[in-house]
């Protein structure tokens, strides 16, 4: 798998450079330089934030051995949980909108 992935991340490449020099440029920026950018810091606490609500119904459906565990929750949790996975949704939606990658092409 994890080679698949990065078979598929290089074949985005290819398709998203305009020469094989490009490519190559792109491939050797990715060598000199991995370190990750403050954006990507960003959008990884971001998941952590919002990936809250997740793990804590995962933590309760574990610990009570009840997949509906949540659902049994009085309404305060409940609602708290509910409120936060809808604003992770919200917070998570792509509003941009971007041209498909291969209409470049």
């Amino acid at each position: 798998m994890v080679l698949l992935f990065h078979a598929v991340c290089f074949g985005w490449l290819l398709f998203r450079a305009e020469s094989i020099g490009d490519v190559v440029h792109m491939l050797a920026a990715i060598v000199r330089n991995p370190s990750i950018p403050g954006i990507c810091l960003t959008w990884i606490f971001q998941m952590m934030v919002l990936g809250a609500p997740l793990l804590f119904v995962q933590i309760l459906q574990e610990r009570t051995r009840d997949t509906l565990a949540p659902l049994k929750l009085s309404l305060f949790p409940r609602t708290a949980l509910y409120l936060g996975m809808l604003l992770m949704m919200i917070l998570l939606s792509d509003t941009g909108s971007r041209a498909f990658i291969y209409f470049q092409f």
